[in-house]
């Protein structure tokens, strides 16, 4: 696994430094394989296979396209290497219309894959969509606007934590496609605090393999130390202040409000809105149903763990001063 993780790491790396199209989409290659193994960590034979089929083929599918933009960008049809090289890194990113995918993977897959596949996996394209040859705003736009929508939808009436996830990983991909058209401080600032969110979550869900409602309940009641900090998180996803993802969103919302873009800005928090009810009732359900559930799962947490989890969570509730600091500079 280390090796893995090692080759994850130094290809996202080497890819978002270089500036030759052709080397990019060789670190995206290898980036691709070094995840492999990371998917089929204790996992049946089954299992595996199908998981890596469906994360391999829209991913070979979109290295195809982007390396085929890169030819077209010393032919006549230059112009077209844009949309293709576009579309070809909202298919990597899971973004709609691109999706269907995502969803089916993230639920069979562990949760450190899980983790990696909503965070680290977005970096190199969502960096390559910040450079102005590989990025055409139309398609982004409609992407973004498509992925608020269709994000928050689809994760209401989710019963398994993971889906849930996953398609709240579809609507944040909105605010980071939005970003990616600003600067790359911007998308930078955005993914991490979504990184650092989704992190405490995984940190929670992992001791147990906890991956539906029944069982995130079970669990979590069993201590506030646990309740607590994934409350928190959950909050904080859903945009909350004065939680970390608010600070991450007031930033794009007043650029998008400065450069008078009203009419994309009302989708992506229109979609903001609907996802909120699902996480609220998640919310709900684990702070009103703690005398009708008996805590099936006995979960402790070393002190490093504790450290951790307190850490993340100063950070959440101090971004948003920070934020507005650095704002009115």
């Amino acid at each position: 696994m280390w090796p893995s993780i090692l080759l994850l790491l130094t290809s996202t790396t080497l890819a978002v430094t270089s500036s030759n199209l052709l080397f990019m989409w060789t670190m995206m290659e290898l980036n691709m394989l070094a995840f492999l193994p990371i998917i089929s960590m204790n996992k049946t034979s089954t299992t595996q296979s199908e998981t890596s089929i469906k994360y391999l083929i829209p991913q070979t599918l979109g290295s195809n396209l982007f390396m085929a933009s890169t030819v077209l960008t010393s032919s006549s049809l230059a112009n077209l290497a844009p949309m293709l090289a576009n579309t070809a890194l909202l298919m990597k990113l899971g973004s709609v219309p691109f999706h269907g995918w995502y969803p089916s993977t993230m639920r069979n897959m562990n949760l450190m894959a899980s983790f990696i596949m909503m965070t680290w996996q977005k970096i190199t394209p969502l960096l390559l969509l910040t450079t102005q040859k590989l990025s055409n705003t139309t398609i982004t736009t409609t992407s973004a606007i498509m992925s608020a929508m269709w994000g928050s939808i689809a994760g209401l009436n989710q019963t398994n934590l993971i889906v849930l996830l996953a398609f709240s990983s579809i609507n944040h991909m909105s605010w980071l496609l939005m970003s990616s058209l600003m600067n790359q401080t911007v998308t930078c600032a955005y993914l991490t605090a979504y990184s650092l969110t989704a992190l405490q979550i995984i940190l929670l869900l992992y001791p147990n393999n906890i991956k539906t409602h029944n069982m995130t309940m079970s669990s979590l009641l069993s201590s506030n130390h646990l309740r607590v900090p994934f409350i928190t998180s959950i909050l904080s996803l859903a945009g909350l202040p004065p939680l970390m993802m608010f600070s991450a969103k007031l930033t794009i919302i007043i650029t998008l409000i400065k450069t008078h873009a009203a009419m994309t800005l009302a989708p992506l928090l229109l979609g903001s809105g609907i996802s909120l009810y699902f996480y609220l009732t998640l919310m709900l359900t684990l702070t009103t149903n703690q005398e009708k559930i008996t805590p099936t799962v006995t979960t402790s947490m070393k002190t490093a763990t504790k450290t951790i989890h307190t850490l993340l969570l100063v950070l959440q509730l101090m971004a948003l001063p920070m934020t507005i600091s650095i704002l009115m500079q």
